[in-house]
């Protein structure tokens, strides 16, 4: 291996794999910080290491750098990456970075966003500020495709500073580009205000009593108000 690939990437083949796939004669090999993808040859009941071109994507660089699983779709095979871009505390696009791998050519390309198709292109379905959760993480992203109507779905599980959860549906379909049909949030209730003392928009502390134990700390809430002399620092 280590004539085809990096030191970091032997290292993380060797000991810090997650998952993989095998589609066709193609292996892809999900690590901690990697996919890397690399078509096999097998003869004589023996696999044989090709001295060919392989490719590897770098992942979890971040809270929102999260690789989805790989869907094969005829002799591709698709996969995507979130990506976040905060333009202000409230003004924050999380959209797709997709991937195809096609067999027949042995070759991987990132079909969106791209020079000819950038996202800004479809911010109206990225712009998450219209309900009200600020992210700071998301899961793995989970990638789907029906024949019926030949179309993906993407969704992503998202989550706001008080680990208060929300999905985000994305449908999109592809032919020579694309295209981007809709995107939905499903939030876990009716207020975002998840553990964090805020009621009716303004904070309030009168509920607020901190519990000491000689385990590790946690906060709880009730009816009773809060006085100086529980506090102890």
């Amino acid at each position: 291996m280590s004539g085809k690939y990096s030191t970091a990437i032997c290292d993380e083949l060797s000991t810090k794999v997650v998952d993989f796939d095998i589609l066709y004669q193609t292996l892809f090999i999900e690590t901690s910080s990697y996919l890397v993808t690399e078509k096999t040859v097998y003869e004589n009941s023996t696999f044989i290491s090709p001295r060919t071109f392989t490719n590897s994507i770098t992942l979890n660089t971040d809270f929102f750098d999260k690789i989805s699983n790989r869907l094969r779709v005829n002799n591709d095979a698709y996969f995507c990456k979130m990506v976040r871009e905060q333009k202000t505390f409230k003004n924050i696009l999380l959209y797709p970075k997709i991937y195809k791998y096609t067999y027949t050519e042995d070759k991987t390309e990132q079909i969106y966003p791209t020079t000819g198709n950038p996202a800004v292109s479809s911010t109206c379905f990225f712009n998450i500020s219209s309900f009200d959760v600020v992210p700071i993480e998301c899961g793995k992203p989970i990638l789907t495709y029906s024949s019926d109507n030949e179309q993906f779905n993407l969704a992503v599980l998202v989550k706001d500073l008080n680990k208060g959860p929300a999905l985000i549906n994305y449908l999109f379909e592809y032919t020579d580009e694309v295209k981007f049909l809709d995107s939905t949030a499903f939030v876990s209730n009716n207020s975002r205000f998840t553990h964090d003392f805020i009621s009716d928009g303004s904070i309030d502390l009168d509920s607020l009593r901190f519990t000491l134990s000689s385990t590790v700390p946690t906060l709880c809430a009730e009816s009773t108000p809060i006085s100086a002399a529980s506090l102890i620092l």
